[in-house]
């Protein structure tokens, strides 16, 4: 006689419990908590956050938390706006509420930094985002 296997275990395996993303605001500006936000406004400001810190320069985070942005420093511009989107895209996609960029594009600012646009795609819907890189 063989033994029955109880379907329910596995579906209940499979199956996430999406959290939410419910968070402290935060004013970079001032560096003041301004209330809490949840959804899109909580994972825009997780991208900051992320685009902000350097991986592996502070202790408190992970070594998947954060970008490389200081290794372009010194980089030509052209290879900056060739690998900066492999970098964010690495980045931005160790958070569980972000699947991917689309829509990239790298412009030439001038001499000293790069601008970078593109798209986050995420659980709680898709975004704009752009952010400045300095290779000086």
């Amino acid at each position: 006689m063989m033994p029955s296997v109880d379907s329910s275990l596995d579906q209940n395996a499979s199956t996430q419990e999406q959290r939410p993303s419910l968070t402290w605001q935060i004013d970079l500006q001032s560096g003041r908590i301004k209330g809490k936000i949840d959804g899109v406004k909580a994972i825009y400001q997780a991208v900051e956050k992320i685009l902000l810190t350097e991986r592996y320069a502070y202790r408190i985070y992970s070594w998947n938390y954060g970008c490389e942005l200081l290794f372009y420093i010194g980089k030509d511009t052209d290879f900056v706006m060739a690998d900066a989107e492999r970098a964010i895209t690495d980045a931005l996609t160790q958070d569980d509420r972000i699947s991917g960029i689309e829509n990239f594009k790298a412009v030439l600012v001038d001499k000293e930094s790069v601008l970078v646009t593109f798209t986050v795609i995420s659980v709680a819907g898709k975004f704009d985002y752009e952010k400045e890189i300095s290779v000086l």
